[in-house]
């Protein structure tokens, strides 16, 4: 969960800044398998991650409302 609040605030921070946050997808990848074990992965882990936690929406998926991690 650590993992995952890290990225998905740091973005948070860097889009407030006007920055492109894009991590490794060593990091994302794991972290989206073990707390969304549910969410395919489309496009890149990243992408799909930012997705699963409300904060983008790609296409053919709305942003998600409401969400939750199995942790």
């Amino acid at each position: 969960m650590g993992v995952v609040e890290t990225l998905v605030h740091t973005h948070d921070i860097a889009q407030g800044l006007h920055r492109d946050c894009v991590p490794e997808q060593d990091l994302s990848a794991p972290a989206l398998a073990r707390l969304f074990p549910g969410v395919p992965v489309v496009d890149d882990p990243w992408s799909t991650l930012l997705w699963a936690t409300g904060r983008l929406e790609t296409p053919g998926r709305p942003r998600r409302t409401g969400w939750r991690w199995y942790g």
